[in-house]
């Protein structure tokens, strides 16, 4: 269902509009049927997008995947509606998010931002009145970056997997909370890209360190041009799940993290982390656990690895670092392993 533009705007063959407005109530279907994998459900738009329905591309009863649900405007993004990618007999889509820069908000019980009163739904109008909106409100020229309640965004994971993208930026405020408790219970992924179109500006932020990205078994993938991040937990929720994998990369800089942890205890299975800086430096500040699990840190063109205040604890996993030194050679500081 192109119900606007193609995938990102880039078929020339499909008009693109210049603003998109998709209403409460709408409901948009790519399902497939008995045994085949589900379609696209496509919302773009080269200026800005208003989503505020429901769309759905969930795979086949017996057999068949998920599909994708893209929303996105090219500068602007506002975006309140719910998404379905799940599929009974084989994996999950994906929705994704790609306006230009995403600032991701604090909102514990929704801070009322769309009206409805919940804190795990994106369903609601926070700006316009969506039965009857402002033309000349639609037709705003919206400056900023595109913003995400911390509460909507907890409650989408559980029915898609996530990919935010942002040409420039990706920004987590600071969380009263102090945590990103993302439904991923069912193990559906989160991607988080900052400097999409790779020109070396678009960093990654998580502006309070103290702060939990919190994925119950579901792997966490974050590139941008730099990265500071303050803390990833992608443990089971009990014994019969794997932690996740973590993954960030930079694409011309540092990376900077707290505490990092796929396994808490040996009830539940591990996952890996990968850390790799091209251009830059590796840091890392509190304690990484795995717990079986395996841990890689690659540095590239006179990078440095520095874990040299906490431990890596990997248990029966292995510990792979790779770096090249200002002068050539190998430059690392390493704490316990």
């Amino acid at each position: 269902a192109l119900v606007v533009g193609d995938y990102q705007g880039k078929n020339s063959r499909i008009l693109n509009s210049n603003i998109t407005f998709v209403s409460v109530g709408v409901r948009l279907y790519a399902d497939a049927l008995q045994s085949w994998n589900a379609g696209r459900v496509i919302n773009w738009s080269d200026g800005n997008t208003f989503f505020y329905g429901s769309a759905f591309a969930r795979g086949g009863y017996s057999s068949g995947d998920g599909g994708l649900v893209e929303v996105s405007g090219k500068h602007y993004l506002e975006f309140h509606g719910h998404v379905d990618t799940t599929a009974q007999s084989g994996n999950t889509g994906m929705l994704l998010l790609d306006p230009t820069d995403i600032d991701i908000l604090n909102g514990t019980g929704d801070s009322n931002p769309d009206g409805d009163g919940s804190d795990v739904s994106f369903n609601g109008c926070p700006t316009i009145t969506c039965n009857n909106p402002d033309l000349a409100t639609i037709l705003g020229n919206y400056a900023g970056p595109s913003s995400l309640r911390e509460s909507e965004l907890q409650g989408i994971g559980a029915t898609t997997n996530i990919r935010l993208e942002a040409t420039n930026d990706i920004t987590i405020r600071n969380l009263n909370d102090d945590v990103l408790a993302l439904n991923t219970g069912s193990g559906n992924s989160v991607t988080f890209t900052a400097d999409s179109d790779s020109n070396g500006t678009g960093n990654f932020t998580m502006l309070d360190l103290g702060d939990t990205i919190r994925a119950e078994g579901g792997s966490v993938t974050i590139s941008g041009a730099n990265i500071t991040i303050g803390n990833i937990n992608t443990t089971g929720l009990d014994g019969s799940r794997t932690g996740g994998n973590i993954t960030i990369s930079t694409t011309r800089g540092n990376i900077g993290v707290e505490r990092l942890t796929t396994r808490l205890n040996t009830n539940t299975g591990a996952g890996n982390i990968s850390l790799a800086a091209m251009d830059g430096n590796v840091g890392l500040n509190d304690a990484v656990t795995t717990n079986g699990g395996n841990f890689t840190a690659t540095t590239t063109t006179s990078g440095y690895f520095d874990s040299r205040s906490t431990a890596i604890n990997a248990g029966s996993g292995s510990v792979t670092i790779s770096t090249v030194g200002s002068s050539g050679g190998i430059g690392a500081d390493l704490g316990g392993i």
